[in-house]
């Protein structure tokens, strides 16, 4: 195939022509990734609002007079819209917006039109907009992250195929060489999306199909494959494409091993999708479907060992450890927090366990580990790390940024103690018919305040996050010493891939 006009391929001949040609790389994708990352920001702080209102209806249903009239503020309804503005409007955003720096990046090609990714983010932006707006409607149908209707599921297939042309053109013409890590889990994150997320919808949303809605019982076992998938071969890939960039980047030094970072994608890949049927331990499906689902999840632990392993041993053998950066404390405690989620979601599992963890606050828990703990934190460094760069501006508060992740951090982790425990004296008291369900609501009435003070700390965590990337944006004046530009370390030396 020949190359196309608006597409260049650049070739670095020194360090100086090499850095002149990054530059022009990032002004390139300047407009597309600023557009992703703006609305990203936007998503993020109307998810911490819906959050922060359906943890307070939990915890004092009716305690919002001002609001509990309106029907579409209701639990109900503002759950499930918080979720979707969390993993579409804010993870999947900021993610699309990463994908095209590293992508343009390491292929080392810019490309000269940027219509496509914009035209991608504006019509995602509107497809997330109208899903929300739907489910606030009253419009949702109960399939937690399936609550789109078909329409706005379209206007999201529509604009990933517009972000996926683009992305098939960059990698076409990526100059030739070794594919970096971070390449493959993007590759991956980006079929598996438009695999999973056609397939379910078709099968579960799409209205007088010939081949759906699937029938009976088996659309649970089709949504718990998508949401599994989701997660695992969506959100995680992008995730961890992020951390294999910028841990060695921070470092200034390979990734430890080629062939553990090799086992660990093709293990993950393999494993991550199928582990979705272990939810329905007891339920009314066959016995083997279960258990392939709980051996999956334990089976999982094999890429996160590998991940965990790949990335301590590559800190670990570091001459100058990267840990006063504020951009590698993100990224290396959502790595962190990705090990710990992997093995949690194992043990949650097993039957053994399972059993007094199903229907509980622990798996809400669980969740908020991946998004939160492991997504965020990693999207929140690579924000940190690229709008500097992209518009060649200084971070002029830095305790800002500081603040937010410790405050971020100390949030967290209240939120996640807490649903733990209360989930598991909540799980317990399910199991022991002589507990009311009366009293295990008063049982769990200090958890749900305590949730609900932690969704508080959350979102103030998130609107520094917003005001410190407002004034990142909003800088008049350009850096024009880099060597004052933030994290220059990572930008003196070439890219670093794998040993």
């Amino acid at each position: 195939m020949s190359q196309p006009a608006i597409s260049e391929t650049i070739p670095p001949d020194n360090l100086s022509s090499e850095r002149d040609d990054r530059e022009a790389i990032g002004y390139a994708v300047r407009v597309p990734v600023l557009t992703f990352f703006i609305s990203a920001v936007f998503w993020l702080l109307v998810s911490s609002c819906f959050g922060l209102l359906a943890s307070t209806e939990c915890h004092r249903p009716g305690s919002l007079t001002i609001l509990s009239n309106l029907p579409w503020l209701t639990f109900g309804r503002v759950f499930p819209a918080f979720q979707n503005a969390l993993v579409y409007g804010w993870l999947s955003t900021g993610g699309m917006g990463v994908a095209i720096w590293l992508l343009s990046r390491l292929c080392n090609t810019a490309y000269r039109t940027s219509y496509l990714p914009v035209l991608s983010g504006v019509t995602w932006n509107i497809g997330v907009g109208v899903g929300i707006l739907s489910i606030l409607g009253g419009g949702a149908n109960g399939r937690a992250l399936l609550d789109f209707p078909f329409p706005a599921a379209f206007l999201l297939l529509l604009a990933f195929l517009f972000f996926g042309i683009w992305a098939v053109v960059v990698i076409w013409n990526r100059e030739s060489g070794s594919v970096s890590v971070s390449e493959w889990y993007i590759f991956a994150a980006l079929l598996c999306f438009a695999w999973s997320f056609t397939t379910a919808n078709i099968l579960l949303n799409l209205p007088l199909s010939p081949i759906g809605p699937a029938p009976g019982v088996s659309q649970g076992a089709i949504h718990a494959w998508y949401e599994k998938s989701l997660f695992g071969l969506w959100l995680a890939p992008l995730a961890l494409a992020v951390a294999y960039y910028i841990i060695p980047k921070s470092l200034e030094k390979p990734i430890y091993s080629y062939k553990l970072a090799l086992l660990g994608f093709w293990a993950w890949i393999g494993c991550a999708a199928f582990g979705g049927m272990a939810v329905f331990i007891g339920g009314p499906f066959p016995v083997w479907m279960v258990t392939m689902g709980i051996v999956t999840n334990v089976l999982a632990l094999v890429p996160v060992l590998a991940v965990a392993a790949n990335f301590h041993m590559t800190t670990r053998s570091a001459a100058e450890p990267g840990g006063s950066s504020l951009v590698f404390r993100f990224v290396a405690l959502g790595a962190m927090m990705f090990t710990f989620y992997g093995f949690e979601a194992a043990t949650n599992s097993l039957r053994a366990t399972g059993q007094f963890t199903q229907f509980t606050l622990v798996i809400l828990g669980q969740n908020h580990l991946f998004l939160y703990g492991f997504c965020s934190l990693i999207l929140f460094g690579a924000i940190y790390y690229l709008l500097p760069r992209l518009l060649d501006r200084r971070i002029i508060f830095e305790g800002v940024a500081d603040f937010h992740f410790w405050l971020g951090l100390v949030g967290f982790a209240l939120l996640w103690f807490d649903l733990t425990i209360g989930g598991l004296i909540q799980g317990f008291g399910l199991q022991d018919a002589k507990v009311s369900m009366d009293a295990i609501g008063d049982l769990l009435k200090p958890f749900l305040m305590i949730q609900s003070v932690a969704a508080l700390i959350i979102f103030a965590a998130n609107v520094t996050f917003a005001i410190a990337v407002g004034l990142i944006l909003l800088v008049p004046a350009r850096v024009r010493n880099r060597s004052d530009a933030p994290e220059t370390s990572m930008e003196r030396t070439p890219e670093v891939t794998v040993a």
